[in-house]
């Protein structure tokens, strides 16, 4: 059902938390394919991704758009899923998941993206200013019609 593309480059320091927020979903059979997408890693990030089972691709040129672009090529699911290596998915997003696409399917919602909220794990008001200015940021890129206007 989900395809999940992950583009890295020296990640090895959240790479594995970020595979294993994953776990629920794919006992779930929720996630059935994960795509680490690399942009030449000279850390430990491939035999990460080695290790945990994922595919791996290796662009031919670092950039996370083009690593986007060359793991969404990858999919063989309808529903992609594009995380930051460093991302750590918080409890309760298979639920949210499984709704949003049930209200897909029931054409009760006829978007088909959503976008997790952000936070940060810090403590602290930077981190919390941060995630406000993060918050704005995607309210202002919204379309009207998502804003309430």
């Amino acid at each position: 059902m989900i395809s999940v593309v992950i583009p890295t480059l020296n990640a090895q320091s959240g790479l594995p938390a970020c595979l294993s927020a994953l776990v629920p979903g794919m006992v779930e059979g929720l996630i059935r394919q994960v795509i680490v997408v690399d942009g030449g890693s000279t850390d430990r990030t491939l035999e990460i991704a080695d290790e945990a089972g994922v595919e791996i691709v290796r662009a031919p040129v670092p950039g996370r758009g083009a690593q986007l672009a060359l793991g969404a090529t990858e999919a063989r699911h309808p529903w992609l899923l594009f995380l930051h290596a460093d991302t750590v998915l918080s409890d309760g997003w298979v639920r949210e998941v499984h709704t949003l696409i049930g209200r897909v399917a029931s054409g009760e919602k006829s978007d088909a993206a959503a976008a997790f909220r952000f936070a940060l794990d810090d403590e602290g008001i930077k981190p919390r200013l941060l995630e406000a200015a993060v918050r704005q940021a995607h309210e202002r890129a919204l379309p009207r019609h998502h804003r309430g206007e």
